[in-house]
């Protein structure tokens, strides 16, 4: 049920997104593909959000943590 999770250590942030989502953050830079999802052991929307360095990187990952909780809040709709 955990749609989100910020690492302590270095900020960054493991999100599922649609795979739309995921294309475009790693399209844009943003963040990676999780290799557990590139493995086959995840969704493939499961993407690695790096760390936000500056006040414009902080409202980008706002943006992808609100696509992300409405992703993930439409797909329990569905069950």
């Amino acid at each position: 049920g955990e749609w989100a999770h910020v690492h302590r250590i270095d900020r960054s942030w493991h999100v599922l997104l649609s795979p739309a989502d995921a294309a475009e953050v790693l399209k844009s830079g943003y963040g990676e593909l999780c290799p557990v999802a590139a493995a086959g052991w995840a969704p493939i929307g499961y993407a690695l959000i790096y760390a936000p360095r500056n006040a414009k990187e902080v409202q980008v990952l706002l943006q992808i943590l609100v696509a992300s909780w409405l992703y993930c809040a439409h797909q329990w709709e569905q069950e």
